[in-house]
């Protein structure tokens, strides 16, 4: 398991993540990921993406990363740009 960052403006938030293929930096408005998150109904998240300037996709899953177990629910989200 990976230690994940999130941060925003003035909070950062540190949670519990698996990750499948290599290590990538990239940044989501806060709260339309948390709007993401919210519309799942399922025990966890799975966040599917290919590179750091490409949509990435919400969907529901369980936890030993079956994303069939989840809601029909897929959650569309734009990166925003890093800076620096």
């Amino acid at each position: 398991p990976y230690t994940t960052l999130f941060r925003s403006a003035s909070v950062a938030e540190a949670i519990e993540a698996q990750l499948d293929g290599p290590e990538i930096a990239i940044a989501f408005n806060p709260t339309y990921l948390v709007d993401g998150l919210n519309a799942l109904d399922a025990g966890h998240a799975r966040l599917a993406f290919t590179t750091p300037t490409k949509p990435a996709v919400i969907t529901g899953g369980s936890a030993d990363g079956d994303a069939g177990s989840g809601s029909d629910y897929r959650h569309l989200l734009m990166p925003v740009r890093l800076s620096g």
